[in-house]
């Protein structure tokens, strides 16, 4: 059986933390084998800022519903989910045979990292306040800047 968190609990901003830095290490791994990628793919340096452009562009409009659903789902569900849907698009890409299959990993990759992001961000607001809420905020921020 898992176990439960209370909200005062000092494993909060731990596992939020830990779940950010594993979301935002995705770009900081990726933008460097453009050049290994263009090869391998045979394709032109537009193609590969393509994949970076449709991660951003799956990232940015998944985050508009995310919220929502996590209202209306629960947050542990929509970062369980968003996830998954990440993993799948690793997947994707892993796989890819073309430059097309890996710009459609992106996108997946782009929609599922949006959850994790944007609902780590409304735990934080949830369960704190005041000066507290803006430390952590700030520590977390730090924290993915450092990594």
């Amino acid at each position: 059986m898992l176990f439960l968190l209370r909200r005062e609990s000092l494993w909060i901003p731990v596992i939020l933390l830990v779940i950010l830095i594993g979301c935002w290490s995705e770009l900081d791994l990726y933008a460097p084998s453009f050049p290994q990628m263009m090869h391998y793919f045979s394709t032109t340096e537009q193609m590969m800022q393509w994949t970076l452009s449709l991660n951003f562009l799956g990232f940015f409009v998944a985050s508009l519903i995310c919220g929502p659903l996590a209202d209306a789902f629960g947050r542990r569900k929509v970062i369980l989910v968003g996830s998954a849907l990440f993993v799948l698009g690793s997947l994707v890409c892993v796989w890819a045979a073309s430059i097309e299959m890996m710009l459609l990993g992106r996108l997946i990759q782009g929609i599922g990292v949006s959850a994790p992001v944007t609902v780590c961000q409304a735990v934080i607001a949830d369960i704190y306040q005041g000066e507290q809420q803006v430390r952590l905020l700030s520590r977390t921020n730090s924290a993915i800047t450092v990594t």
